[in-house]
């Protein structure tokens, strides 16, 4: 969750949406990952780990440079991330409203 929620992050940062080439990252991180390990259940569970890497990307503590556009599409995807039975790792987007 850590490493993958960074490719979000930045692309947040660098664009203000989720777009190439950090979505394409994003995506090929989990195709790869899954590919390798069968982990399919890793999409269930991964949920409560997402939510506490992005309260801490949010911070601004950590974070003090953040736009609050870029702080409310990380809240959203907490919320929504928790909201989620299973992570739909090639629609991440939608969870960012």
């Amino acid at each position: 969750a850590a490493m993958t929620i960074n490719y979000l992050f930045y692309s947040l940062q660098a664009y203000g949406e989720i777009k190439d080439p950090f979505k394409r990252l994003f995506e090929l991180f989990w195709e790869n990952y899954l590919d390798k390990t069968g982990d399919e259940e890793i999409l269930t569970v991964i949920q409560p780990f997402y939510a506490w890497r992005g309260l801490v990307i949010a911070s601004p503590i950590w974070y003090p440079n953040l736009t609050k556009e870029t702080r409310t599409k990380i809240f959203n995807f907490i919320g929504n991330v928790l909201e989620s039975e299973k992570i739909d790792f090639t629609n991440m987007r939608l969870l960012l409203e």
